[in-house]
């Protein structure tokens, strides 16, 4: 369609469709694509205006937007935030300096009397963006999130709460009120729409809100448009390109499947769909989804590398594919055995209650990264499944895989989950609680650029805490004294290119008490750590302190401790390769 002169809408949340809309406006002659974004994830915070979707549009449309999130802009630095937290301040959504003066130059704007579609367009052309993003309406609409008994606004729910709590449904607080976007529609009164494409986004709390403004629906709008609405699945193979869809359809007891998303639409807005996209991997749902008639177009639809692009299935010449995804697998050891190193200081009780707050903050970190398809926990610990449970992620146990010892699980592991798909794997400890979702980006990006092997090595520069490696691109597992060598040397025996990556969330294990000293030092600057409430909520941290102090004054040190500063200047650095070895 690149070339001729009819116009592209998309209705789209944020980072899913986001990647969607960029293969559109690179395909389409420039100012041909309208996006209709969803504005009912908005809501103010530090008494600012924050329009979340609206912006990863605006970010990634005009090459912003951090290219390993997804949302958020590049290069970005957190004084600010860092700042206020020092103060007391509410930081649990965060915002970066450089996004803060968006948040600021739209919330002056909305305060002298704008609206937020005008406010909107004007940034979009100040930032340079051929393409139109629209918000879906002018008027307030908020995302409320039900949640057995709780009913929590949507960022709360997304960002706060990490997605945790089982939903049951939503609503969407002053919908009634709100009126469709004038510009969308005279643009569908105009003649000059091609297609109506429907972003692979969250059908409940991105796609919803927009169809359900009041007219959106009627006669000469989206339903009965001459152009054909052609909506791209979200769930490929039972699992989300983005966010907690997934997550949210088992819970509601609907089947995790492009059927299930098909059954929503076809139910909630019949006669809507002319088109549905699904991935090569779900074609046997194609008939199921036919049933409901609706045309099936079967196509690839994730994206496996910067430069390929989807077949024409899509819509004619408007189709590129979606994202970078991988999957990720945690080996748990039984928490009754769990730091045994820790025996001085610890309880055997207390020792487990760490071993799980520990696992429980990698595990919300994972659960939250929106290019994670898939997260598994391998282990036989008897409240394993109820922990992978509480994160959406799968749980084998060690007997099941028939195998035994850390290596021999991890191999047996990861041949299974390489086996049924092409994505890349995490490999990681479940002891790290510094981790931070900007490592398992940094990380997720360094395995992109290398496309072969990269190890997390710890504090000592030893051991190995990670493993990102491509599926043909599988090490042979050496966790163990001296892993990070070894593995380093398996890679280079095999002919994969390997690199060490130095995090400092990725770096600190913890196993002595000199790591436990190290990380207390820190915890208190992160806010829902589980690891931190376990340590500060209680009095344990206060008798662990008092026992660390004591060690120190009798030996003027507690082992291991010494070095450590070494790697302190790598907080928030993007990664540092300490050798690559082809």
């Amino acid at each position: 369609m690149s070339g001729v002169a009819t116009a592209v809408l998309a209705l789209s949340g944020g980072v899913g469709g986001a990647k969607l809309a960029l293969g559109l406006a690179d395909a389409l002659t420039p100012g041909l694509l309208h996006v209709l974004v969803n504005t009912a994830d908005d809501f103010q915070h530090l008494g600012l205006h924050i329009s979340p979707d609206i912006d990863t549009l605006l970010y990634t449309l005009s090459g912003n937007a951090n290219a390993a999130q997804g949302w958020g802009l590049e290069g970005e630095s957190w004084h600010v935030m860092d700042a206020l937290q020092r103060l007391g301040g509410d930081t649990w959504f965060r915002l970066g300096d450089r996004d803060l003066a968006t948040h600021l130059r739209r919330t002056g704007l909305l305060s002298g009397g704008a609206g937020l579609i005008e406010v909107t367009d004007l940034l979009r052309r100040q930032l340079g963006i051929a393409s139109h993003v629209h918000p879906m309406s002018d008027a307030p609409v908020r995302t409320i999130v039900h949640c057995h008994g709780r009913d929590l606004p949507f960022q709360h729910y997304f960002v706060k709460e990490q997605c945790a709590p089982a939903v049951t449904g939503f609503s969407f607080e002053g919908i009634a009120q709100a009126q469709p976007n004038e510009n969308i529609l005279r643009l569908l009164n105009s003649g000059t729409v091609a297609a109506i494409v429907v972003c692979p986004s969250n059908p409940f709390v991105s796609i919803d809100p927009i169809l359900q403004v009041p007219g959106m629906r009627r006669k000469a709008l989206l339903r009965d448009h001459v152009a054909p609405v052609v909506l791209v699945s979200p769930i490929v193979a039972g699992m989300a390109i983005k966010g907690p869809t997934a997550k949210m359809m088992a819970e509601m007891a609907m089947p995790v499947t492009s059927l299930g998303v098909a059954q929503h639409y076809c139910r909630h807005y019949p006669g809507l769909l002319n088109y549905f996209v699904i991935d090569e991997s779900d074609a046997t749902l194609a008939g199921d989804i036919t049933a409901l008639g609706v045309e099936v177009a079967v196509t690839a639809t994730v994206m496996k590398s910067g430069s390929q692009t989807a077949p024409g299935a899509l819509y004619p010449g408007i189709g590129r594919s979606l994202t970078h995804m991988a999957q990720a697998l945690l080996p748990l050891k039984d928490l009754v055995q769990a730091k045994t190193r820790l025996g001085g200081l610890l309880r055997p009780s207390e020792r487990r209650a760490l071993a799980q707050a520990m696992a429980e903050d990698v595990l919300a970190v994972l659960a939250g990264h929106a290019e994670l398809s898939r997260i598994t926990l391998v282990s036989d610990d008897p409240g394993a499944e109820l922990l992978a449970h509480k994160y959406g992620a799968d749980c084998w146990s060690e007997r099941a895989l028939a195998c035994s010892g850390l290596n021999n699980l991890m191999q047996c592991a990861s041949e299974r989950l390489t086996a049924s798909s092409n994505e890349p794997l995490l490999v990681l400890h479940c002891d790290l609680p510094l981790l931070a979702h900007d490592d398992i980006s940094a990380v997720l990006a360094a395995q992109r650029e290398l496309d072969g092997l990269v190890i997390g090595c710890d504090r000592q520069g030893t051991g190995t805490n990670l493993l990102a490696f491509a599926a043909g691109a599988m090490p042979r597992f050496c966790f163990g004294p001296d892993s990070c060598a070894a593995h380093a040397a398996s890679a280079d025996s095999a002919g994969i290119r390997a690199r060490i990556l130095q995090r400092l969330g990725i770096m600190v294990d913890v196993d002595e008490p000199a790591d436990l000293a190290y990380v207390m030092d820190r915890l208190p600057l992160r806010p829902n750590s589980h690891t931190a409430a376990l340590l500060y909520a209680t009095e344990l941290g206060a008798r662990i302190a008092l026992a660390l102090a004591t060690m120190i004054d009798s030996s003027g040190s507690v082992e291991g401790v010494e070095g450590v500063e070494g790697v302190e200047g790598l907080a928030g650095v993007e990664g540092i390769d300490r050798g690559t070895f082809n």
